[in-house]
């Protein structure tokens, strides 16, 4: 048996029919956190590596969390124990 014409087009009618990834808008306020995240970073004359290093977390997650991705609750929690700040300081409020 050869997987032919016959796959190829059950291929691609699954494809078709499957859910397509979609980007999800930032919210404003996610990015309002975000320029307060990167702020601060620079404040404390840090590069975004030094600050990944030392909230021990990947450079990927901190460029994301300053373009104002959607975050966990332990995440900021990390920032304001890590970098003695308090969490008004990160929400903006």
């Amino acid at each position: 048996y050869r997987a032919g014409p016959v796959v190829y087009n059950v291929m691609k009618l699954l494809q078709y029919l499957m859910p397509r990834k979609r980007k999800t808008a930032v919210h404003p306020d996610l990015k309002v956190i975000g320029a307060n995240i990167k702020k601060l970073r620079k404040s404390k004359e840090m590069t975004q590596e030094q600050f990944a290093e030392r909230l021990s977390m990947n450079i990927t997650a901190i460029q994301r969390l300053e373009e104002g991705a959607d975050f966990k609750i332990s995440t900021l929690r990390k920032l304001v124990e890590n970098l003695g700040l308090e969490t008004k300081d990160i929400l903006g409020f």
